[in-house]
């Protein structure tokens, strides 16, 4: 039988691509079933969900070479064979979320009540989803977003070499990702054109209800000769034919979101939402489309003193033009104009002697030297005419106009969206993000909030604030319950008469367990930032037997995957019905 998502052969011809191991060759494919959730009998393969990898980025440079490494090691599992060995280093993870510690006699360390003991091996996986800032569209190295394909380029190729499904999440940093599901959405739709037609036969498009074809998550396409790569915006918790939502492994159900939903302000998405909600196809996102202006080539190929530089000319010549200085006031503009003049012409001058002489065996070489000839004897011939004829000095006039306009057109166009690209990271530190918050943190101030998800999963996985964590919501419960503090009870109330909705006449599932995948880039200040080394370059694991938090040991020979916290399929099983407990507890209290 043929399980979903799986790709067959076509009449349509795609090439695949090379890794270091293999030659070119050609393939043929088209989408056989465009379900993005797993297929049974596949659990003795596993899930990995990485986060915040950010290529591309200021950050860390390093994290490309590190995760290809990564994903060789993945790649190399035999899932016939002997599978990789994994170490027990829960004596490294201190999760700050816990609640309840307990003593570990083997680690020396305390470690929550709730978790179990490690799986000692891993499992080749059957999916491999990146949750989001997977790529730095948002804040590029050097504010060039070249820097994002050079980064991505190899992870990406690994990925598509790999005998596994790739699922992408888009997040705060990657949200240009969601132009692609629109454009493959509405592509299909569109009849008479060759490569509409080539779309249309290998697109599908995910929606929230697929009956109805409403509310659009995301996009399945071929990726390699028997995967698809599925590309979902902010979330990836795709509806099963009961109409249950998130992935099911194990019996287990698992909810993924980037993480940046919890931030403080959420103004691009309540825009985009709306203007979806009124029928109209626009995407509202003005920090996007300045960076899109800062990445012009007149902004890369231009530093930044030099953009300030040309700023403060169009101030001062603005300035002039406004406020004239005392007399001979008549005098300053032409005499701006005749040095921009003399500027020009010493320009083309210098284009005359490298494209005559040095540079003179080029194609065009030729045609340039004379055009630019030409048009030094012509503005050298206006301007020394002023002296002869004074009434042509509306020629100077004319050239400062010329300096005023490209001045104010590059500090408008260019030097302002480059300075608001390079500060908007430190406002958006300050004033909205959650980065390097614990999960316990963003439930007390709020930013966690359960009311903004449809929760029906036992686990919900999120990444996004660069801190790997775990959290039982039992526990959190109980101790904040069992506080005086009228606050607090009056919170967990909330928490609890929100967790009991039934939304669209569908059941709620609380969440059992909070999990973070942590992040993958060394921040240049850990110090400050608070980062310990268990947040980087971590992942979640999800297999059968239940959800591990991992870290890959780049750095050491061999390298090796290490396993900090493993929550099991029956430990999960068992916190559930704990909570339901809890919960009604809180609520005869209440009552």
């Amino acid at each position: 039988m043929q399980s979903p998502g799986v790709l067959v052969p076509s009449e349509c011809t795609i090439f695949s691509v090379p890794d270091r191991c293999r030659s070119w060759g050609k393939m043929t494919m088209t989408v056989h079933s465009a379900a993005p959730w797993d297929p049974p009998g596949r659990e003795e393969r596993s899930i990995i969900v990485v986060s915040d990898l950010h290529l591309g980025s200021n950050e860390d440079h390093g994290t490309m070479a590190r995760f290809c490494n990564f994903l060789d090691f993945l790649d190399a599992i035999d899932p016939g064979g002997k599978t990789p060995d994994v170490k027990d280093k829960r004596k490294d993870f201190n999760p700050c979320s816990d609640n309840s510690p307990i003593e570990s006699g083997h680690t020396g360390k305390t470690l929550p009540t709730f978790t179990g003991d490690c799986p000692t091996t891993l499992s080749k996986p059957e999916k491999i989803i990146l949750l989001g800032d997977s790529l730095d569209f948002w804040d590029s190295k050097d504010q060039n977003r070249d820097n994002v394909f050079f980064d991505a380029f190899f992870p990406l190729l690994r990925l598509r070499d790999m005998d596994c499904e790739t699922v992408y999440v888009s997040g705060n940093h990657d949200e240009d990702m969601d132009d692609i599901i629109r454009c493959g959405s509405i592509l299909p739709s569109e009849k008479g054109n060759t490569a509409h037609k080539f779309w249309n036969s290998h697109i599908t498009p995910q929606y929230e209800n697929r009956e109805t074809g409403k509310e659009l998550r995301g996009i399945t396409l071929p990726w390699n000769k028997t995967r698809s790569l599925h590309i979902y915006s902010r979330a990836y918790d795709p509806v099963s034919d009961n109409g249950v939502k998130g992935i099911n492994v194990g019996g287990i159900s698992y909810s993924l979101v980037h993480g940046h939903q919890f931030d403080k302000e959420q103004v691009t998405a309540t825009l985009n939402a709306g203007f979806s909600g009124a029928g109209l196809d626009v995407r509202a996102d003005i920090v996007d489309y300045i960076e899109d202006v800062a990445n012009i080539s007149t902004a890369k190929n231009t530093s930044c003193i030099l953009l300030g530089l040309v700023a403060i000319l169009a101030l001062f010549l603005t300035e002039i033009l406004m406020k004239p200085p005392p007399p001979p006031s008549d005098v300053i503009i032409p005499w701006i104009g005749m040095w921009f003049g003399a500027v020009i012409s010493f320009c083309l001058i210098f284009t005359v002697g490298l494209f005559g002489f040095s540079q003179s065996k080029l194609p065009s070489s030729r045609s340039v030297a004379i055009g630019g000839f030409l048009l030094a004897c012509l503005l050298l011939s206006l301007v020394l005419l002023q002296f002869i004829f004074p009434w042509l000095s509306w020629i100077y006039i004319a050239l400062f106009w010329v300096l005023l306009g490209i001045s104010l057109y590059i500090t408008i166009v260019v030097a302002i969206p480059c300075i608001i690209a390079v500060g908007k990271r430190k406002f958006y530190d300050i004033a909205i993000a959650t980065r390097a918050k614990c999960i316990k943190e963003l439930i007390d101030d709020g930013s966690f909030n359960f009311e903004r998800f449809s929760l029906q999963s036992e686990v919900f996985v999120f990444g996004h604030t660069h801190k790997t964590d775990i959290l039982s919501v039992n526990d959190y419960l109980n101790k904040h319950h069992q506080k005086k503090d009228k606050k607090w009870k009056k919170r967990v109330q909330k928490i609890e008469e929100i967790l009991r909705k039934k939304p669209e006449g569908r059941k709620i599932t609380p969440p059992v367990y909070l999990l973070n995948t942590g992040s993958w880039v060394n921040d240049p200040d850990p110090g400050k930032s608070q980062q310990r080394p268990e947040d980087v370059d971590t992942f979640v694991c999800i297999d059968s037997r239940g959800a591990s938090l991992m870290k890959w040991y780049d750095k050491e020979k061999p390298r090796y995957v290490g396993c900090l916290c493993h929550i099991s399929t029956d430990i999960i099983r068992q916190e559930k019905v704990k909570l339901q407990q809890t919960l009604d507890d809180i609520r005869k209290t209440r009552e």
